[in-house]
């Protein structure tokens, strides 16, 4: 059952600390006397000095940009520009007397020669590559703490001399050309806002009659079509390069898109690709107040559904509880749970549980607690408290936060969208094919080492204000990119946040 009241438990220290091991993602959260009213005098009396341009003090359009509709949400570790939750956001600790985002046209503009000569001078950098919408920074010296945006835009950095894909874009066929009809006409595609489900389906219903779609990328400012391997074949440069006025590339493979890369995301940000084998293993049932919370550690039992042991029992990350109707659930990674026991903090444990449903699209277990074991939604570590479910059309291009049992905070930040297909049994019971949305999101935090993503799966993804967008399912070992699917399906099928 459900206790309403907010429960404090404290992450193993070890794990709160992981990120210290690495400079490079080294941030911190703000102090708490540090209010945004102080943020807004700190800022207007840097307005009042003369202006040098060495310095890169902001323009009057800047300013301008600054002071509208900027407001700090009540303990975040954000200031936001825009009115509604879209890029644009301002770490606390990004000092950048500028911002790249500009709000009344939904795009990013490029630093002026002031702009990249403060960040080489702040950052003591050798290298800046300008990639909307991230940036990446080489620096021998990465600042402490880290800021995650600089000018109001997310940003990676790195040892001097890394190969940083800056964004998810590959692709192994040729099929591409720029020069045949757009599909979809004079429809265009909106650039770095998040399409809506109608405008990805209308992506999919243009394709269809030149090519077998398994899914679609949507990585602003181009798309990535995924292929299905039907025996179907195309031509060096038979498919449109252009759709909907976005450059468009084909990746045609078995294997899900974001399985088949060959990633340098994380590579020597976290070096080398290390798995600690820290967890947390703490029995929060046997703190004060015996209750559990988002975050804990979830084991799978030593038996399978048939009897047979189990090769390893899992350890994932807990999500959140939901009700419909008189029944609750609590959620988990699917594909952490082979056998139906539910354990915390490991198969040495407690048996809390057993898993009741699934749905494998959106890799969600329903777990069905026991009466005497309590669950509150309430006290998510250091990560933001959820409060409700979202569904696709109502999460922005917006940073969220998680906190793992193999990773403590993390922070990640709503990129790119995914349309996959997928089949479903309609109430006559008649297999149809239906498309599915997947969230990108980009994180920043110590996830390298596919046991450490691996622990994270499940863990709820949160806005700045407790809307949950999703739950952690890693993209790739590195850990930077994490595909969730968007909860329309649930959220349509009743459920709802205890």
């Amino acid at each position: 059952m459900c206790i309403p009241s907010r429960v404090v438990h404290q992450r193993q220290p070890q794990i709160k600390a992981v990120r210290h091991l690495f400079p490079y993602v080294d941030f911190d959260t703000p102090p708490p006397t540090l209010s945004f009213d102080t943020f807004k005098l700190v800022t207007s009396e840097k307005q009042k000095q003369p202006h040098d341009p060495s310095t890169c003090e902001p323009t009057a359009a800047t300013t301008a940009a600054l002071d509208r509709n900027t407001t700090r949400r009540a303990n975040t570790m954000w200031t936001h520009l825009a009115p509604t939750p879209s890029y644009g956001s301002r770490h606390i600790h990004d000092t950048a007397p500028f911002s790249l985002w500009v709000e009344d046209s939904h795009d990013f503009r490029y630093p002026t020669k002031d702009e990249l000569a403060y960040i080489q001078k702040t950052y003591n950098a050798a290298a800046i590559m300008v990639a909307f919408p991230v940036l990446v920074i080489e620096t021998d010296t990465p600042p402490k703490p880290v800021p995650l945006t600089v000018g109001c835009t997310l940003t990676h950095f790195v040892e001097v001399g890394s190969k940083v894909n800056p964004r998810p874009i590959w692709h192994n066929t040729a099929y591409s050309n720029p020069c045949l009809k757009d599909p979809l006409g004079e429809v265009r595609l909106p650039k770095f806002v998040s399409p809506s489900l109608d405008q990805m389906i209308l992506v999919v219903e243009a394709l269809e009659p030149l090519c077998k779609v398994k899914a679609i990328n949507f990585i602003s400012p181009h798309l990535v079509v995924e292929l299905q391997v039907d025996g179907s074949s195309y031509g060096r440069h038979s498919l449109p390069g252009i759709v909907g006025g976005v450059p468009t590339l084909y990746h045609h493979s078995e294997e899900n898109y974001w399985k088949t890369q060959v990633s340098l995301a994380n590579e020597r940000i976290i070096t080398p690709n290390l798995d600690l084998g820290i967890q947390d293993y703490t029995s929060y049932l046997h703190q004060s107040g015996a209750r559990l919370c988002p975050g804990v550690r979830l084991s799978s039992g030593p038996l399978t559904d048939i009897g047979e042991y189990a090769e390893a029992s899992l350890g994932t990350t807990s999500g959140v509880l939901l009700r419909k109707g008189a029944m609750e659930r609590l959620t988990a990674a699917e594909h952490g749970f082979p056998t139906t026991e539910v354990y915390h903090p490991n198969v040495d444990g407690t048996l809390i549980g057993e898993v009741k449903d699934r749905n494998k699209t959106l890799d969600l277990a329903l777990i069905q607690l026991y009466s005497s074991f309590r669950y509150t939604n309430s006290g998510y570590f250091d990560a933001v408290s959820p409060k409700r479910l979202l569904k696709h059309s109502q999460v922005g291009n917006e940073w969220c936060s998680l906190d793992g049992m193999t990773t403590g905070l993390v922070f990640l930040l709503r990129q790119y969208d995914r349309l996959f297909m997928c089949t479903e049994n309609d109430p006559e019971g008649t297999l149809r094919i239906i498309w599915c949305a997947e969230f990108i999101f980009e994180s920043v935090g110590p996830t390298a080492g596919g046991a450490v993503v691996d622990g994270i799966c499940g863990a709820p993804i949160v806005t700045d204000e407790g809307g949950v967008a999703g739950f952690f399912h890693q993209a790739d070992n590195n850990g930077r990119w994490c595909v969730c699917a968007a909860l329309d399906p649930i959220i349509d099928e009743g459920w709802e946040l205890v």
